[in-house]
């Protein structure tokens, strides 16, 4: 195992060694940190709230990113990314709240970060969801040695070359100064002076975001208008399991059953896109002519799965607003 820069495992804890205190700590088993909702004996004020989701977000950011670089555990880069946008998520609801304008600069500081480095992470996570769910399928349907060859050696090697670039990206000071920075957001929200309450904020920004779902919804169904969409529902998503409590599964029209199954959705169109784009740019690298060759064939068959599930989502993922009373 490669010595990390800023993550240790010492007997059964793992640590992240330039946090306060002497470091944060989490104990065994070493899994991936999946997000939680901040835990309450009862409704809190609503700036002690927003300071527990930030707290939550930071250790599922370090944790997942020490996991990532110290041992490449299953799922930890994907949880990476999740905090990154659960944090952009944040970002956004501190825009509805009247705080300073230097909170407000801190906070727009720490998004544009949040998503460099998803943007950074992002060719490590198309080539895990390749080898998971696409992988096997184009090995059974390219069965010639050649493009048997072609296949392997093309991914494989664009994989170790993602994985390296995300363990940089993560094993560095640039991402621990966001981290530090992320840490200290949760002291500072604690001051700002909301007039609502938990309840009344969380009702108020949950129906704002339903809204931008409704547009982006009617916008159309090309793929780029999709991806919007997708974007709509991952912030409502996020949001919503912010706050604690029962209501925080219910919100004015928006039913979570259907916004999971419209990610399922987007997220199959949105992985295929993915995958078809960097198939493209391995094949213009190309020199030889018999590997472009080979290279078309997988770009095509990819793309006549991105259509077919372009056209199933296209009509599945269309959300209808509330009906207004007629009376």
């Amino acid at each position: 195992m490669k010595h990390s820069t800023f993550f240790l495992f010492h007997g059964d804890e793992l640590r992240f060694l330039p946090g306060e205190g002497g470091g944060w700590t989490v104990f065994r088993p070493r899994k991936s940190r999946k997000s939680q909702t901040p835990a309450f004996m009862e409704p809190p004020p609503l700036p002690l709230t927003l300071s527990a989701v930030v707290s939550e977000i930071v250790e599922q950011m370090w944790v997942n990113a020490a996991l990532f670089v110290l041992f490449k555990t299953p799922d930890s880069l994907h949880q990476v990314r999740v905090s990154l946008r659960r944090l952009e998520s944040f970002c956004l609801l501190l825009k509805m709240l009247p705080v300073p304008p230097a909170l407000l600069q801190e906070s727009m500081n720490l998004d544009m970060e949040a998503q460099r480095l998803r943007s950074l992470l992002a060719p490590e996570r198309d080539w895990e969801v390749f080898f998971q769910s696409l992988f096997s399928k184009m090995k059974k349907r390219f069965s010639a040695p050649e493009e048997q060859q072609v296949l392997s050696l093309v991914v494989k090697n664009r994989k170790k070359k993602a994985s390296r670039k995300a363990r940089t990206a993560l094993d560095s000071m640039r991402f621990v100064e966001m981290l530090l920075e992320t840490e200290s957001l949760k002291r500072k929200v604690l001051i700002i002076k909301a007039q609502e309450t938990l309840e009344e904020f969380r009702g108020q920004a949950l129906v704002s975001i339903e809204k931008e779902v409704m547009r982006r919804s009617l916008a159309g169904s090309s793929r780029k208008k999709l991806h919007r969409l997708r974007i709509a529902l991952k912030t409502f998503r996020y949001v919503s399991g912010f706050f604690p409590g029962e209501k925080a599964e219910k919100s004015g029209w928006l039913e979570q059953g259907a916004v999971l199954s419209a990610l399922d959705r987007l997220g199959d169109l949105n992985d295929l896109y993915c995958f078809r784009r960097r198939l493209i740019k391995i094949r213009q690298g190309e020199e030889s002519g018999k590997r472009r060759l080979v290279m078309d064939r997988f770009i095509r068959w990819v793309r006549r799965k991105e259509k077919k599930s372009l056209s199933r989502t296209a009509g599945a993922v269309l959300f209808q607003g509330p009906e207004k009373d007629s009376r």
